[in-house]
């Protein structure tokens, strides 16, 4: 129950005492001689059980409060297995991309020591020049697409981490460290 539905019953209760013990003392008075008694006696009773409602409805209020912390600090709790599970997911995907890079690197060498071979068997001196500045530009566009496929998929990679991060409930104080990854 919330706090202002409680509010309403304990007020609606302190009338309905209030009126009720009112009308008793009322009727106490016509048969009774001395009315002040009984009327000082109800307006305590009153105050009491005024008193007694604001007192229960301040325990419910605190208890409900206490309770929707709880409910608060459970949900944003870190859930560890997960972040673990975002940690070897991230990590794994970091190395499927540097093995990638590092195999079409390989085959990019191996391409260009083929073209400077062919190159160097040229006897013409413009065409062999030529060639090898060829075989080189063509090493170097393909070794910088590589390199931005590369840093394309390590991004990635992070990006789908603090995802998964986000949904574990950890903080990105606690897993946002990239500067450790772009040394590479």
């Amino acid at each position: 129950m919330n706090s202002k539905r409680l509010l309403t019953i304990a007020v609606v209760l302190g009338l309905m005492a209030t009126t009720g013990l009112t009308a008793f003392a009322d009727d106490s008075s016509n048969t009774s001689t001395t009315t002040t008694p009984a009327t000082t006696t109800t307006k305590d009773q009153i105050k009491t059980i005024k008193e007694k409602a604001k007192a229960d409805i301040k325990a419910l209020k605190d208890a409900a409060k206490a309770k929707k912390q709880q409910d608060k600090a459970a949900q944003s709790a870190v859930n560890l297995a997960c972040v673990q599970t975002a940690v070897t997911t991230r990590e794994t995907a970091v190395a499927t991309a540097f093995d990638a890079y590092f195999t079409s690197f390989k085959t990019d060498l191996s391409t260009r020591l083929d073209a400077l071979k062919a190159a160097w068997a040229l006897t013409d001196k413009t065409a062999r020049r030529d060639a090898v500045k060829k075989a080189w530009s063509d090493f170097n566009t393909s070794n910088k697409n590589d390199r931005t496929t590369l840093k394309d998929s390590r991004q990635s990679a992070w990006s789908k981490f603090k995802t998964d991060a986000q949904a574990c409930h950890a903080s990105s104080s606690e897993t946002n460290d990239t500067s450790s990854d772009k040394s590479i």
